[in-house]
């Protein structure tokens, strides 16, 4: 982790903003409550109790976080999922990450939500089968990118 991240106490300073994006983020919005409860305290809680801490800890807990606040947001849109590949390709620099399954399932999950709406956009107005699967289908790679994404780096430091 020294090598890509110099500098004392980066490290820390990188985790640290996890938990300030997720009281930022429980703060500033209608539902912040629950978010905090659903998104930030288990990060919270990952964050003061990991064991070990493998040299991508801080590059997965900042995909979770995005993650997990776009897929908690009532808004999911095209632009929301691309700004999760800048992450997810962090973590894909390192050996070590335990997110290389949550960035495989961004890849399809972002070309599925790229073609539903400006693509298909008639068809999801119009509940067609095409268009309800495509949204289907994204949201259900979306939940299963945001549970692993979740689980896999509590696993690996606790």
């Amino acid at each position: 982790m020294a090598d890509l991240l110099p500098g004392p106490g980066l490290p820390a300073l990188l985790s640290d903003a996890v938990v300030t994006v997720a009281l930022a983020r429980a703060g500033g919005t209608a539902g912040g409550g629950a978010w905090l409860l659903a998104d930030g305290l288990p990060l919270l809680l990952w964050r003061l109790r990991p064991t070990r801490r493998p040299e991508a800890t801080p590059f997965d807990a900042a995909l979770c976080a995005a993650l997990l606040s776009t897929v908690t947001s009532r808004v999911i849109s095209p632009q929301y999922l691309i700004r999760l590949l800048g992450p997810a390709a962090v973590c894909l620099t390192s050996r070590h990450t335990s997110q290389r399954p949550v960035a495989l399932l961004l890849l399809p999950a972002t070309a599925l939500s790229t073609l539903a709406y400006p693509v298909l956009y008639q068809d999801v107005i119009d509940v067609t089968p095409l268009g309800s699967g495509a949204v289907l289908v994204r949201n259900g790679l979306l939940l299963a990118a945001a549970v692993l994404s979740a689980r896999r780096p509590w696993s690996a430091t606790v």
